[in-house]
Parts: structure tokens; C-alpha cells; sequence
């Protein structure tokens, strides 16, 4: 049984860090939460790009505050692992949902122009139109890769050069 995750423009099968795994070692449960969140967080930041976080003041609070927002409404509480269940098959996709609805407390125009470019950048991977034929269309889950004899990363650079990637492809792989 082999596995291959390739999130390269070609490949379109991955790994997606929302739900969260109990192993029932206390030891690696302790972390799940935080390891599901901070992949989760990361994923969204490298589909932004360093470009709009460095330059604009909202986008990481906005991408955060999103993923908070829908752990939390769901239900997933970091000190309780009985309620990670609550998670099961949610995606990136359903955290996308929360990033587009984001909103402080006393949100100002600034807010608002950051949250139109984030969820811009995010469109284009997690955007209605590439759910089923975007980079993020084939889901590997946790337990195939559990089971699997061999796991296979591809990184979608046969034949390319490091220049001929975009920043975007280099750093999710």
C-alpha cells in the first residue's frame, strides 16, 4: 500500500491539517490540537503570501482569527480532547468559509480592504471554482497514510527549476 501526496499544480492530492487526531499516547495527544492549528494557520499564511503579510496590518489577524473562529465554533476545545470528534472530516475549505466572514469587534476600512486581498489570494486555491479541480482537490486521510507501507512526497519539480516555480509552490512544498 502506497501513498502519494503531491500538492504541486499537477498532482492535487494532500494532506489536510483541520482535523484533529487522537493517537492515545498521552505523550503526542497533548499537541494535537496545537499541531492541527499551527499547520492549519500556516497553510492559509503561505496561500496569502509574504507580500500581503508584510505589507498589510490585518491579514495575519484576519487568516488567525478565522481558524480560531471555526475551531471555536464548532466546538473543538484545545484542553479537551473528547471534543476534537467535532472536527472530523472538516477541511480547509470549511476554515476558508471562516476567514471570509472574520470580523473584529470594530472593524475600519483598513480591515475591510485586507479582508477583500486575503480572501482574493485565498480564492484562487479554495475558491468555489477549484474545489473540485484545484490543487486542494484530492484529501489523503490520515489513515491511509496511517497504513500505508511507503509514503511517497512528490513535489511537482520533474523537469523544473527553482525559478521557474512560483514562491507560493516552493513554500507548501
Amino acid at each position: 500500500n502506497v501513498v502519494m501526496l503531491d500538492i504541486g499544480d499537477s498532482g492535487c492530492v494532500y494532506f489536510d491539517p483541520v482535523e484533529i487526531h487522537r493517537t492515545g499516547n498521552p505523550k503526542l495527544d497533548k499537541d494535537m490540537f496545537a499541531l492541527s492549528y499551527s499547520f492549519t494557520v500556516g497553510i492559509f499564511k503561505t496561500l496569502v503570501g509574504q507580500k500581503i503579510l508584510d505589507r498589510r496590518d490585518w491579514a495575519e489577524v484576519i487568516v488567525k482569527g478565522g481558524v480560531t473562529d471555526f475551531y471555536q465554533d464548532i466546538g473543538a476545545d484545545r484542553f479537551d480532547s473528547k471534543t476534537w470528534i467535532k472536527t472530523k472530516n472538516r477541511t480547509l475549505f470549511d476554515v476558508f468559509d471562516y476567514i471570509k466572514n472574520f470580523e473584529p469587534d470594530n472593524p475600519n476600512e483598513e480591515f475591510k480592504a485586507d479582508r477583500e486581498l486575503v480572501v482574493s489570494a485565498l480564492e484562487g486555491y479554495l475558491g468555489e471554482d477549484n474545489r473540485l479541480s484545484g490543487r486542494f482537490k484530492k484529501r489523503v486521510s490520515i489513515d491511509s497514510i496511517k497504513d500505508a507501507k511507503l509514503v511517497i512526497n512528490s513535489f511537482g519539480m520533474k523537469g523544473r527549476s527553482e525559478q521557474t516555480v512560483d514562491a507560493v509552490d516552493m513554500a507548501l512544498m
